[in-house]
């Protein structure tokens, strides 16, 4: 191939760099087998891959909480295909009907089009907040939008479309002032500019792994935030996965198999909602 310039790494980050390539290869060639499933050698070391990346995580996205001595519980943590799944999962998974939700105009379809869902057919009601004649939000306009029955505020940090980083910091004091969730799609900051959730009052940081973080397609992941108590009790997904897959290219939720419920359902250690037939 001969040589290109490459402008297009708000799309995916390429070329990835040599050590990406190499551990994926390992991976594969060495302890390529299901985690989770089994308790052999190869099993174990492939869900011990897993947690680990787990724990590192936690405390990238948390360096105040690292640097006090108080490392993020890794459990918190879900792993989807992508920011678009992960930021479904927030939305579907926070808001119901009688909710309210803010966002703004500077939005990805992935935050937009779930959003425009839950109002037409989910009963939920939403406020769509303007930026400046330069892209920025001003924090006062999100507390001016937050009503009675706001569930959760959710917005981007970078623009993919014009660059502009928001003031998460700011903004999420507005949130815990007012005791609503405050959601960030990261999706193009991630691995570029610093993120700390604790310092920003985020309680759902949803990234993805193919961007800034030079990982491999096909990876992302929600990252949950302590306030309302550690447990996500206020926070069940709508959809359906199976308890304990953790499939590294895939939605891996906590290990340990989840409290069964009434119902029969499952909650896992992240407080989703789970289908507990196997194989599913």
């Amino acid at each position: 191939m001969d040589k290109i310039i490459y402008l297009d790494n708000a799309a995916t980050s390429f070329p990835k760099p040599d050590i990406v390539h190499e551990t994926v290869h390992k991976f594969y060639a060495t302890t390529g087998v299901n985690p989770g499933r089994t308790g052999c050698d190869l099993g174990l070391a492939a869900e011990q891959m897993i947690h680990g990346t787990r724990v590192f995580l936690s405390g990238f996205f948390n360096p105040s909480l690292m640097a006090a001595g108080k490392p993020k519980d890794p459990n918190r943590l879900v792993f989807t295909l992508n920011a678009t799944m992960s930021l479904n999962l927030i939305i579907n998974g926070c808001v119901s009907s009688g909710d309210h939700i803010v966002t703004t105009l500077l939005e990805h379809n992935s935050v937009i089009r779930p959003v425009n869902h839950k109002v037409r057919d989910g009963g939920a009601e939403a406020t769509y907040v303007a930026p400046d004649g330069e892209g920025y939000l001003d924090p006062e306009d999100i507390r001016k939008a937050i009503q009675p029955n706001t569930k959760l505020v959710i917005l981007n940090h970078g623009s993919n479309v014009t660059g502009v980083v928001q003031d998460l910091e700011s903004i999420g004091k507005v949130c815990k002032e007012a005791g609503v969730q405050f959601a960030v799609d990261s999706a193009q900051t991630a691995g570029v500019l610093p993120i700390d959730m604790a310092e920003c009052h985020i309680d759902f940081l949803s990234f993805t792994g193919h961007k800034g973080l030079f990982g491999p397609t096909g990876t992302g992941g929600d990252l949950r935030g302590g306030r309302g108590g550690d447990s996500g009790d206020d926070f069940r997904w709508d959809g359906r996965a199976q308890c304990g897959a953790l499939s590294p290219g895939g939605v891996s939720l906590s290990p340990g198999g989840g409290d069964a419920e009434p119902g029969g359902h499952r909650r896992s250690a992240c407080g989703c909602e789970l289908d507990r037939r196997e194989g599913t």
